[in-house]
């Protein structure tokens, strides 16, 4: 995946260190990875709780606050998905408190 034409060359990103244009390629590609696995987990019928123990993206254990993070991120990603997607409208799956019940 090429790098995005970012017309920056420093990113201070709030948390972990100051980069480049490589280091926010690097939290996209995490980014995705935490999305895609999130969905995978969602279609197999997963709660919540339930991913925060399976989901593992140690490719990305190098980055700052992995391990502190991921349950949050993990949660973070699924009320995203939850919300705008549309994932909360399948029946028996329990929707955060943010999303309308149908």
């Amino acid at each position: 995946m090429p790098p995005w034409p970012f017309l920056v060359d420093v990113i201070a990103p709030g948390h972990g260190p100051v980069g480049g244009k490589e280091k926010a390629a690097e939290i996209r590609l995490y980014l995705e990875a935490l999305r895609a696995a999130v969905i995978e987990k969602i279609l197999e019928g997963k709660e919540l709780e339930e991913m925060q123990k399976e989901i593992r993206l140690d490719e990305f254990r190098h980055l700052a606050n992995y391990e502190k993070w991921l349950p949050a991120d993990i949660e973070g990603m699924w009320k995203e998905l939850m919300n705008e997607s549309g994932m909360a409208w399948r029946p028996g799956k329990k929707a955060p408190p943010e999303v309308s019940e149908p």
